[in-house]
């Protein structure tokens, strides 16, 4: 088996029997001799130079954060134009719809309470007798 690659909880996942494992093998042999490999295990894993970290923290402000808001407003606005502008023929053709329906339902309710006639006409009179 040979020695350990390193003690630490990254590791590499491929396929069981992967075309290129030999090939992958022997690169991180070669970096390990080479002493590439201790060379990146310090730079990345082994640093402890940090940044200044201060103790007092600041809050967010509403100023800090009005371009977010206002980004947030124009996305927003721009959606729904988006929105009304894909379904521009769907509305007109609802608008239209319902303005002609409502002139169609005025039609017939003036048909309907306008009487036949001015004067009352008799057109068969039927005498029952007992």
């Amino acid at each position: 088996m040979g020695k350990d690659f390193g003690q630490s909880a990254f590791g590499i996942v491929f396929q069981k029997k992967w075309q290129y494992e030999q090939i992958l093998n022997i690169q991180i042999l070669a970096l390990r001799e080479s002493g590439e490999l201790d060379n990146l295990k310090r730079k990345w894993f082994q640093t402890t130079s940090c940044a200044q970290i201060s103790d007092t923290s600041q809050a967010m402000t509403i100023q800090s954060m009005a371009g977010l808001f206002l980004t947030f407003a124009i996305i927003t606005l721009l959606a729904i134009l988006l929105f009304l502008w894909k379904k521009r023929f769907l509305i007109r053709k609802c608008l239209f719809n319902t303005k002609h329906n409502s002139n169609i339902l005025a039609r017939r309710s003036i048909l309907i309470c306008k009487p036949a006639s001015k004067y009352p006409t008799i057109s068969k009179v039927v005498i029952y007798d007992k």
